[in-house]
This record gives C-alpha cells, sequence and structure tokens, in this order.
C-alpha cells in the first residue's frame, strides 16, 4: 500500500456504517410514517415532542448499534443525528428540525419518543421484534 493511501480503508469502513446506519434509521421511520400519513392531525403530530424525540432515539440507537466512531461526543453524535434527519427529511428541513427537536430535552413526550425510539431499534436489530411500531402507534392513538 503506498504511503498516501495509509488509513484510507478505516475512513472508509466508518463512512460504510454511517451510511448503512442512517438509511436503516431512515427507512424504519419512513415506513411507520407512510402508514399513517393521512392520519388526522398528522403534521400537527410531526412536530410533536413525542415524534422529535422518537427520531432522535432511533438514529442514537442506529449510531450507538454500528458503534460509529464518536458516539456520546456530543458534536459527532448531533452532527450524526443531524445527517439521519436530513436523509429522512430532506436538505430543506432536516437540519433545522433536528437542531429544533434538541430544544425539547426534558420535556416528558420527547424523552418518552426518546426512549421507546432507541429501545425499539436496538430490539430490531437484536431479533427481539420484527417490525418497530411505537411511532406508528402514537400517531393513530392520538
Amino acid at each position: 500500500m503506498a504511503f498516501w493511501k495509509f488509513g484510507k480503508k478505516e475512513s472508509t469502513d466508518n463512512n460504510k456504517k454511517i451510511s448503512t446506519a442512517i438509511d436503516i434509521g431512515s427507512f424504519l421511520i419512513d415506513f411507520q410514517l407512510k402508514t399513517v400519513g393521512s392520519t388526522p392531525g398528522f403534521d400537527e403530530l410531526f412536530h410533536s415532542p413525542f415524534v422529535r424525540g422518537y427520531f432522535v432515539g432511533v438514529f442514537s440507537g442506529a449510531m450507538q448499534a454500528f458503534k460509529i466512531d464518536g458516539y456520546g461526543d456530543d458534536v459527532k453524535t448531533m452532527a450524526f443525528l443531524v445527517g439521519g434527519h436530513v436523509a429522512l427529511i430532506g436538505e430543506k428541513h432536516g437540519f433545522t428540525y433536528a437542531m429544533d427537536s434538541l430544544k425539547f430535552q426534558g420535556h416528558k413526550d420527547y424523552d418518552l419518543g426518546n426512549r421507546l425510539g432507541g429501545q425499539e431499534i436496538i430490539a430490531f436489530f437484536n431479533k427481539e421484534i420484527v417490525v418497530p411500531r411505537q411511532l406508528r402507534d402514537y400517531i393513530i392513538g392520538n
């Protein structure tokens, strides 16, 4: 291996893990949202503390499950969370939605969504559940 390529494999492997973790987290959220998109009041619920917390929990859980470098470091974790939201919602709104979501930390509904989102994606990876549905059930129940 040439000296200028030394260390690039680690960086590429980490980028693949990041991309896969974000893709899976986005898919699991998007799958649930597509089943409830026509629910009355969906737009309001989409911006609720629970839903925001659930998104953050799923992406945090994915980062942890994939052992992404920087998990637990505030800046690197925030960058990963923003990347997940951008992949899910798009560049135009993903960054703002993620940043606004963090303002709800400490709110009981946000914290509940965050905990359930994280637990659910970990349970999915551990094959303890077949399909995550806490987000779907929350939106249908409101």
